[in-house]
């Protein structure tokens, strides 16, 4: 008796530490194929990643939508994407309303993937007044 309720026992945690991995299986395999779509987390979700395959017209009309659920957007240009972010906010700052500010700007260089220096931008866009 005392070796089954033993056996029972270590089933149990077994069981309940194997649930626990698996849910953080779960999480971690959520969280990649989100990733690869391009999704968000809840800490970036106000940010946009610009690239040069759409157009500045495209992000400034995402930007637009985003503002009326954020109070700031940041747009994101990478290596060629920082022409396209810098005319989705002069674009949103001069010739649209409701108004757009722009609130920061902030540049670095980072080491990409495959170990190459490239410029990044970080553009803070605010709702005007």
């Amino acid at each position: 008796n005392k070796a089954s309720k033993i056996m029972s026992t270590i089933n149990d945690d077994g069981a309940a530490a194997d649930g626990q991995q698996q849910q953080q299986q779960q999480q971690q395999q959520q969280q990649q194929q989100q990733n690869k779509r391009g999704g968000s987390t809840k800490h970036d979700m106000n940010q946009i990643w610009v690239s040069t395959a759409k157009n500045a017209r495209f992000y400034g009309g995402l930007a637009l939508k985003m503002l009326t659920t954020f109070d700031t957007v940041e747009l994101h240009g990478l290596g060629h994407a920082i022409v396209v972010a810098v005319e989705v906010a002069n674009y949103l700052a001069e010739a649209r309303e409701p108004s757009v500010i722009v609130k920061g700007i902030r540049t670095q260089t980072v080491i990409t993937d495959s170990d190459q220096k490239k410029p990044k931008i970080a553009i803070v866009l605010q709702k005007g007044p």
